[in-house]
């Protein structure tokens, strides 16, 4: 082959390496780009609270678990629903939230379900356990939630302290949630160390 036959060649494969270089570069960026706009981050997603709204329950709950963790300093209520294949999801990695150290705060999920038959379903393939679950049968819960706080997304947590919502954060898998224990934590020391534990 003719050397100059062969610069050639070596010159437009470098040419094509470098554009498709430059094409991977450029669809790397839009990949970004979409990920920015739909908002498919890998951390949660804070959603405007109404901080400081005590949480009040339906007079049918108030002899519920849920009444309890009201009343503790720090709690984090989990909205699951059956008809979310991300709830699932992240039911079916609650043992991951395992290890969380329970004594500081009480960690409970709340699975919005049509019939006591489809929640039970849902329980026994996935990861939750029934008595450390609130069932909310027809959303009376979730409805109730729902108007106070504006709150119609699922999943979700719901950071209270002593009853009393200081943050929201939407959630799509069980590490955000542990990234969402972790924030309360921090909380709960920077209180304990400042004396301002609120009432």
């Amino acid at each position: 082959m003719p050397p100059g036959v062969l610069s050639a060649l070596v010159i437009a494969l470098t040419v094509l390496v470098v554009i498709q270089g430059l094409a991977l570069l450029e669809l790397v960026r839009q990949f970004a780009q979409v990920r920015q706009r739909l908002d498919l981050g890998d951390h949660p997603r804070a959603y405007p609270a109404p901080v400081g709204m005590r949480v009040s329950l339906p007079d049918e709950l108030l002899s519920s678990p849920i009444h309890d963790a009201l009343h503790c300093a720090q709690a984090a209520l989990v909205l699951l629903s059956l008809s979310c294949l991300t709830c699932m999801s992240i039911a079916s990695s609650w043992s991951r939230l395992s290890h969380l150290p329970r004594e500081s705060f009480v960690l409970l999920p709340i699975l919005q379900a049509r019939s006591l038959q489809e929640a039970k379903r849902f329980i026994a393939v996935t990861e939750l356990q029934e008595n450390e679950t609130i069932l909310d049968l027809n959303g009376l819960l979730s409805d109730s939630i729902g108007r106070q706080t504006g709150l119609n997304t699922r999943p979700a947590v719901i950071m209270l302290e002593h009853g009393r919502v200081w943050g929201i954060e939407i959630v799509r898998n069980a590490q955000q949630i542990v990234e969402v224990i972790d924030k309360m934590l921090v909380r709960e020391g920077s209180s304990e160390r400042n004396g301002k534990g609120t009432v």
